[in-house]
């Protein structure tokens, strides 16, 4: 695909593994990787996303570099980005979700997979369980969340790949006014007549029915 993630062995000779001064620079189509030192002979390399100035066809061809102070060696061509290659996020339905978890989250896309242990799905930082998976819908259902506070953060990725979200769809995390899970998990915490009631910052509360008259609201 075009975007980052996948992980690569790049295998060779003289790499200064366990050396105090052990860093090396790896870049790919001139842009800089993670690279992390396995051995003498082999460095594990996280490959970045492919910028679109670069990756301006279907399908494109990338050098990758290795350098150490002033020694750099040149592969050419080894890593090919396919666009086609690239899962992406076209629709997630419904868009929202108590923060109690429990609720199935369908997300429909492109070249995603069929093997659920190959698929991670984030909402706001929380997992999303995958119980169902073909290369254009994914099944899965959200997790509890502590933090109430909402960043509207989506990530789907398949086998380490980050997928492509064009339409900025989300998945927000919102409690009505009638569940126990927005007041903590207890339905007696429920604000009734002349209460004082305190939502989190970020908070989002829908109200599936009249609050009483409340003394305080902040």
């Amino acid at each position: 695909g075009s975007l980052c993630g996948p992980v690569i062995v790049l295998k060779g000779s003289g790499f200064p593994y366990g050396l105090v001064d052990a860093a090396v620079n790896v870049t790919v189509c001139g842009v800089a990787a993670r690279a992390d030192l396995i051995s003498t002979s082999e460095i594990s390399v996280t490959l970045p996303a492919c910028p679109d100035t670069i990756c301006t066809t279907s399908s494109h061809s990338c050098d990758i570099s290795v350098e150490r102070y002033s020694t750099q060696l040149t592969k050419s061509g080894v890593v090919v980005y396919n666009k086609a290659d690239t899962p992406t996020v076209t629709d997630i339905s419904p868009s929202d979700a108590g923060t109690g978890g429990g609720k199935t989250i369908t997300i429909t896309g492109t070249s995603f997979t069929n093997q659920q242990a190959d698929i991670s799905v984030k909402f706001d930082g929380v997992p999303c369980t995958v119980t169902s998976a073909s290369t254009t819908e994914i099944q899965c259902t959200t997790g509890p969340k502590a933090d109430k506070a909402n960043k509207d953060g989506v990530e789907v990725r398949i086998q380490e790949s980050l997928a492509l979200n064009p339409f900025k769809k989300t998945m927000t995390y919102m409690d009505k006014w009638s569940s126990r899970f927005t007041w903590g998990g207890d339905q007696n915490n429920k604000p009734v007549e002349g209460d004082m009631a305190v939502l989190t910052e970020g908070q989002i509360i829908y109200l599936d029915e009249s609050p009483p008259h409340l003394r305080t609201l902040r």
